[in-house]
Parts: structure tokens; sequence; C-alpha cells
């Protein structure tokens, strides 16, 4: 392939590819805060109403209320898992931010969170500009975290903990390893023309995308009903703050956090392939299903992918722990 066919590859690939992030953050976060003494201590929390202004935010977003009404009372544990998913039901959509956007999900529909919810750290190669860092999760951290300390401020604990929630979906979607490394060359869909090739690289990489992710979540719900050992689970319960940047801004934290999921994308994007095999490796969108998961796959495949799975979610844990302090 010609040098300006594999350029407007990567072009379009980045401009259609999805950043969704993980597809439990609820579940996780509350696996890794059940025991942290100061969120289990605040068992009443009064529910307050949304009086701050989120900027920037897709303007036709309305705030839900999904664990009670105004003036009732709810705990930390359950803000925090609640609303860790708050951000991908929509804030974050519509937006026309920077000309990253192009590449990194577009400006229209769910994707277009891509440019907010990902980031590619400096040095990687990311299209259109190699070594570039690319996204603007660290920055959002900071934007949302000002709100928390204007909750603070205000006496307002019940928004205080759900922007922290919000602050805790941005930072674990950055320990997702396709949300930190723009793409890989096993997933490049080998076809003479142009047009197809891109065509199907984007359909594969997605395909590999979600399944790396769903596996993840279906996994640790089995965990959770007593299906399978506590694996993942004891992924989640890893103590520390062995991630903490030299720099002292939430910004030098949230960067630190890619560059670590960043090296581990090498490896999971190779498991992820080997395991599920060649059913994903096709030019059109393919979901998995539960036979995808449950099978033994080729020699040590399904081990090596959970290996790396559990280092990602020890980075998950880590960094949830880090930035709830």
């Amino acid at each position: 392939m010609r040098l300006s066919s594999f350029t407007a590859f990567l072009l379009f690939l980045m401009a259609t590819s999805a950043c969704l992030g993980w597809g439990g953050h609820s579940k996780m976060t509350h696996e890794v805060l059940k025991d942290v003494p100061w969120v289990t201590a605040l068992e009443f929390v009064e529910i307050t109403p949304m009086t701050y202004d989120v900027e920037p935010m897709n303007g036709s977003y309305e705030f839900k209320y999904v664990e009670g009404g105004i003036g009732e009372t709810t705990d930390a544990l359950t803000i925090l898992s609640t609303y860790a998913d708050e951000p991908d039901w929509g804030p974050d959509q519509e937006l026309r931010l920077s000309w990253q956007q192009k590449f990194m999900g577009g400006y229209t529909g769910k994707t277009s969170r891509g440019y907010i919810h990902c980031y590619y750290p400096a040095g990687s190669f990311n299209i259109p500009v190699p070594g570039i860092a690319m996204g603007m999760t660290p920055k959002r951290i900071e934007q949302i975290f000002a709100l928390v300390k204007e909750a603070v401020a205000k006496g307002d604990t019940y928004w205080a903990l759900r922007f922290t929630a919000w602050c805790l979906h941005y930072i674990q979607d950055l320990t997702q390893p396709y949300h930190s490394t723009q793409t890989s060359p096993i997933f490049y869909w080998k076809n003479n023309l142009p047009e197809e090739f891109v065509k199907g690289t984007t359909k594969v990489t997605g395909n590999y995308h979600f399944a790396y992710e769903r596996f993840a979540v279906w996994r640790i719900k089995r965990e959770l009903d007593g299906l399978e050992n506590e694996h993942f689970i004891e992924a989640l319960a890893t103590e520390g703050e062995t991630i903490i940047a030299d720099g002292k801004s939430l910004a030098c934290f949230a960067k630190k956090v890619a560059r670590s999921s960043h090296k581990l994308s090498k490896r999971a994007f190779r498991d992820t392939k080997d395991f599920f095999g060649e059913k994903f490796y096709v030019a059109e969108s393919v979901l998995p299903d539960e036979s995808d998961y449950a099978k033994p796959g080729e020699g040590d495949s399904k081990e090596r992918l959970q290996t790396t799975m559990y280092e990602g979610f020890k980075i998950f844990a880590k960094a949830t722990r880090t930035l709830s302090k």
C-alpha cells in the first residue's frame, strides 16, 4: 500500500473509531471503594438540587437522580458507584472543542465523547501529528474537580461526591489500553483497495475493542455471582497510591495513569486477538456473546488475556483509590 493510502486510512480510522470506555464503571467502582473508611462512614447524604455550571457540556443533557429524590438521603458509596457511569450518559457528546476530535470519534453521536474520554500520551505514534498528545481527559478532570471544590465550599456533600464520581470515570477510562493508544498494526484489514482497507480496519478494531471490554465486565459479574474464582475482584482490591505522579496537578496524575495503561496496550491488543481469534477479524460489526467468553481459547491465550486484564485492573484500582483520597 502506498504511503498516501496508509495515511488516509489512519485519518479515517481515527475519525470513526469509538472511545466509549469501560462498560461497567459502577460495578468496578463499588468493588474498589466498598471498604474505604471515609466512603463507608458517609451513610446519610442529603440529595440536593443541581446548581452548578458544567463547562463544556452538551446543552441538551438533563441531570437525573437515580437513587432518590431531592431532599431524600443516600450514601457516599451509592453516589460514587452510580454516577461513575454518568459521563457516558451524554454530557460530553455533541461538542466542538478541538481539531483533534476529527481523529478521535468525530463531532456527533456517542463517539463524539472520544476526545474527552481518551488520551494518547506525548511520544506515542498518533495520527495526524505523530508524537503529540491527543485528547483532553487530563484537562477535563481538572475542570470537574474545580466543581468538587466549589461544592465542598458550599457544604454540598452530595454534589461534591457526584462530581468526584465523574472524575473517577475519566481516570478509569485512561486505565483501558484501548483509550490510551490510538491503534495497532495487528488490526489492519489487508486489502488492496484503500476504501475497503479503511472501512475494514475500522470494523476490526472496534470488534476487538468491544470484545475486550465486554469480556472483562462479564467475568467480573460471574465472580460477583460466585461462578468464578475472584481473580479480577482481587485485582480491584489492590491497595496503595503507587500511580501518583511527580507533579502536583490532577492533570499530571491523569497523564501518569495514561502512560501506565499505554505501556500495557501492546499486550492487550495481542492477547485480545489471540484469544478471540478470527471471528472478529472481519469487515463488519460483530458483537461477542457468552460463547466467546466461555470458550477455552487456543493454547494459553485465555490465561494470557486474563493476566493482562488483571494488570489493567490493578491500574484501575490504584488510580481510583488515589483519586478518591
